[in-house]
């Protein structure tokens, strides 16, 4: 229940049963397991969650006596197991530690493999690709809920048993909290929260501490308490009262108490607010301010904002932040947000920006040219390795405001997923992004000086949709620069449908509507006409019918 209703990734679905036993000392409530770790619940809840890898953390067991006619006992036993650590390259070291427990067949031991030989670095190495083998985020709160258990016979308490590894299907591994029975009224109070070797690790760098802390309080002040299970433990007793659920109250808040002084201990409670004076002076679109927030502050927003700003924590309760700034004197209100989305506190700052450049928005960058469905590759371009039709795809923005455009923090949302580069767009100046570079380069050589660096295909993923799509830019505090939908089909021009011309946004300069189909055209040439514009300006009386057909040659130009 805590750990379902506390937020990140559910707990497994588990009902309250009562046992009717012949035996009647067995007679009484139980845990019926109605779905466990397995693909139902990693496909809710993670994309493809059935692709990645399980694995239970596990002893071998083994008996250690035998009777009369020299048959092995069941008990006594004894039991070996194996730390989290680099025990080479052959997976039959990991395999009877580490249970595979989905997808069988594949016999993948690589993503725990790699999760064991990198618990084995230290210092900057083992910060180094870090986040390439382990979803930190999701790994503490995992490991959170096994702590707060207090049970002595798991991987929280540094057991080498009763947890378990989710390898996500990028490969990166997360905890998930397994076979707690020992917790609640059962469980220790006082147990350490940095007792599990990796935890303990990982907690070491501040700005990863205060992750660890930020859960464990957020999971506490939420769920872990006696008041927000009270009502539970009412209903539970209405169905089981032989049990000691007053007891597990107790427990609960006791153990939620000693953690909280844990993290008080490590980092003292401070109240959200900024160090930057106020006004702050620069001569950019960006200006980096800093200031102090506690473990409870999950995220920072710049008002109007929706997206959380990308916060660098130098240490437990002190962070630095860039925002987008507008030239001349603003305003500024900084928003600090708990776990669950709620607002902690505000504070603001003036910025005096003497800069010429501005942040991108709606009022300064049109999308100008989509190469959505380009032309079949020609011989030359096979010979060269250029197969896909997709790869030519391109997308060309313009700068259409007065000042110089900073591209700092702007994304694809839709259409494509893709942060774009730092880069300045030039007043009147267009700059391509393309889905591969050396694709674009082969047919479009003279426009390599418009490229933005870096490109947007991901294998066969990651494309503009041939039949028309939304597509989405949005700016650095999540807010929309452009959202509108194309398509292939009448009203709108199908000669772009891969037919060799792009999608060209008519008069761009003049902040035309995207969403409506009558404000584009097809390029004047094949291929588009990535980096400039391919529009000819008329000249001549608009009045005039120089070729006698009875409509006015301006009429005839458009």
């Amino acid at each position: 229940i805590m750990i379902s209703n506390s937020g990140g990734v559910i707990s497994r679905y588990y009902d309250f049963v009562k046992v009717l036993s012949p035996n009647p000392s067995l007679t009484g409530g139980g845990l019926l397991q109605m779905a466990r770790y397995g693909d139902v619940f990693l496909d809710s809840q993670f994309d493809n969650g059935g692709d990645g890898q399980l694995y239970e953390y596990e002893l071998i067991y083994y008996p250690t006596s035998e009777d009369g006619n020299g048959f092995k006992r069941p008990q006594p036993d004894s039991v070996t197991g194996s730390s989290v650590s680099n025990h080479g390259d052959d997976p039959e070291l990991y395999r009877w530690f580490f249970l595979n427990k989905n997808n069988r067949e594949a016999d993948n031991f690589a993503p725990i493999m790699a999760y064991n030989k990198h618990f084995s670095k230290s210092g900057a190495s083992f910060d180094a690709g870090l986040e390439e083998i382990v979803d930190v985020d999701s790994w503490f709160r995992g490991m959170a809920y096994a702590v707060l258990s207090g049970a002595g016979d798991n991987a929280g308490s540094g057991s080498s048993h009763n947890g378990m590894y989710y390898a996500r299907p990028d490969g990166r591994v997360m905890f998930l909290p397994h076979d707690m029975d020992f917790g609640a009224a059962g469980g220790n109070a006082t147990a350490s929260i940095f007792a599990n070797g990796q935890c303990n690790k990982l907690a070491s760098v501040p700005s990863r501490r205060r992750i660890y802390f930020g859960i464990l309080h957020d999971i506490v002040t939420t769920t872990w308490n006696s008041a927000y299970m009270s009502d539970f433990t009412t209903h539970l007793a209405s169905l089981d009262p032989s049990q000691s659920w007053g007891g597990k109250l107790s427990f609960f808040d006791a153990r939620g108490n000693y953690v909280l002084t844990q993290i008080n201990n490590s980092i003292a409670p401070i109240n959200f607010g900024l160090t930057t004076p106020s006004p702050l002076t620069v001569a950019s679109s960006t200006a980096t301010i800093s200031g102090e927030g506690w473990v409870n502050v999950r995220e920072i927003r710049l008002s109007g904002g929706s997206d959380p700003l990308t916060v660098e924590w130098t240490d437990g309760d002190s962070w630095t932040v860039d925002i987008p700034v507008a030239p001349g004197s603003d305003l500024y209100t900084i928003e600090a947000y708990d776990f669950s989305g709620n607002l902690i506190d505000t504070d603001t700052i003036t910025v005096d920006n003497n800069g010429t450049v501005e942040p991108a928005s709606a009022s300064n960058l049109a999308v100008s040219e989509l190469m959505y469905h380009p032309s079949a590759p020609t011989a030359a371009e096979v010979s060269a390795g250029f197969t896909d039709v997709d790869l030519f795809e391109f997308i060309e923005l313009a700068n259409i405001g007065a000042l110089d455009v900073d591209l700092s923090g702007v994304s694809f949302t839709a259409g494509i997923n893709y942060d774009l580069p730092a880069a300045t767009i030039p007043v009147g100046g267009r700059v391509v992004l393309a889905r591969n570079r050396a694709a674009f380069l082969a047919r479009h050589p003279g426009a390599g000086a418009f490229l933005l660096a870096g490109e947007y295909g991901i294998g066969d993923t990651n494309k503009l949709a041939n039949g028309g799509e939304q597509v989405v830019i949005e700016n650095a505090l999540g807010g929309d620069i452009r959202r509108f939908t194309y398509n292939d089909q009448f009203p709108w021009p199908n000669a772009s449908d891969g037919d060799g011309p792009s999608l060209v946004l008519i008069a761009p300069d003049t902040d035309p509507d995207h969403t409506l189909p009558a404000n584009w055209r097809p390029s004047v040439s094949s291929g588009g006409n990535p980096g400039s514009s391919d529009a000819v300006a008329f000249a001549g009386d608009p009045n005039a019918d120089l070729d006698g057909n009875g409509i006015p040659d301006l009429v005839d130009h458009a």
